[in-house]
């Protein structure tokens, strides 16, 4: 396996303008002529759609013409939230080192061409299929799914958390060591006075005017929240490997119908049931979600079971999934920068009924 950590001297680009047929010939070994930058997606992360031509001469069999470069090519929002550096690094971290075992294991992933780490400038980036090429569409906020096709969706993160569990324990996970700020120090940056105030107000209005929002703009009682959320996961009691960001926009579904997850920017060592949580809730519409969601709990436990995890009973599991459906309070916590204030509006829109209609916050303030 290649080295991920590129050798000292050598850098990757943190501009759109970096990105060139010169360094793209070099990471892919083969002799790009023209590269045209077709798109760009700007969000916690920036993601380009470019196209390729190369050689003429050169056997293009085997060589991608359009792919996806991804990573921090937006230094003004690296600037607000430095932390951001660590979800880079950690989504090529993952792509190098994770995605081919779970690939065999039967988790939809796409093919990933490029994955590397500039430890001097912090960046990390990846560089993936164009999914579109094999009929794949792509999970968008404001088209919600069927309860079929969630129940596959945690089946997916089944695999990922049985392949992985205990994984901190591994010394093949050593890597995972090296995230030092990752989701949660983002977190504690968005929900200091100036961010907070600035954005949450805003992405609340979605609830209407008779929502009583009092609880969801005390900034104290959100902190307060996370941190005993984090601090009752500190036993490690169900942890593994997690996506950490599975919400239906970093989603995908293959030519036949079935969904895989994209954007492991959050990764890391956690507790399981902070991808379930996050995933059903963002998925669903609120109707949806009231009506199944002991259905899909229930089926997720019996697929790990399957998978070779069976300690989780059904009273420890569905108090797990509703204390951990407030990280989708991170959707108001979310900056215009990092998402449309549409996709905002509507997951905040299904997270944070989620979060009420199981009175989580007060849940979290008792342990």
């Amino acid at each position: 396996m290649a080295s991920l950590v590129l050798p000292k001297g050598e850098s990757l680009p943190t501009t759109v303008e970096g990105v060139t047929s010169a360094w793209s010939s070099k990471i892919l070994n083969a002799p790009v002529e023209k590269l045209t930058i077709i798109s760009v997606r700007r969000g916690s992360s920036s993601t380009l759609v470019v196209d390729l031509e190369y050689d003429p001469a050169e056997n293009k069999t085997n060589l991608p013409l359009r792919i996806f470069f991804k990573g921090g090519f937006n230094p003004e929002l690296v600037a607000i939230a430095p932390s951001l550096l660590d979800t880079y690094r950690r989504e090529a971290e993952f792509y190098h080192y994770l995605s081919p075992i779970l690939m065999a294991s039967g988790m939809n992933l796409p093919k990933t061409w490029y994955s590397g780490v500039d430890s001097s400038s912090g960046q990390g980036i990846v560089v993936l299929e164009d999914l579109t090429t094999r009929g794949c569409s792509f999970g968008t906020p404001n088209e919600p799914w069927p309860v079929d096709r969630v129940l596959q969706g945690v089946e997916q993160l089944a695999i990922l958390h049985a392949k992985t569990w205990k994984c901190a324990q591994d010394p093949e996970y050593k890597w995972l060591k090296t995230n030092n700020g990752g989701l949660r120090g983002i977190i504690l940056e968005l929900t200091k006075p100036g961010p907070f105030n600035a954005v949450v107000p805003k992405n609340l209005e979605i609830l209407g005017p008779d929502f009583d929002k009092t609880i969801l703009l005390d900034s104290s009682r959100i902190v307060t929240a996370f941190k005993k959320l984090w601090e009752s996961d500190s036993s490690g009691e169900l942890d593994c490997f997690i996506h950490g960001d599975p919400h239906i926009d970093n989603t995908y579904m293959t030519a036949s119908g079935e969904p895989g997850f994209l954007d492991w920017q959050a990764a890391s060592t956690g507790n399981c049931f902070h991808d379930v949580s996050y995933f059903v809730a963002s998925a669903l519409t609120v109707e949806d979600r009231r009506a199944s969601e002991e259905q899909i709990v229930r089926h997720y436990l019996e697929t790990l079971r399957n998978l070779g995890v069976g300690q989780i009973d059904w009273d420890m599991g569905w108090h797990e999934y509703k204390k951990h459906l407030f990280h989708g309070y991170v959707l108001a916590l979310t900056q215009p920068s990092m998402q449309s204030q549409e996709n905002i509006w509507d997951l905040v829109g299904r997270y944070i009924p989620a979060i009420m209609d199981h009175s989580v916050i007060e849940l979290l303030e008792k342990l």
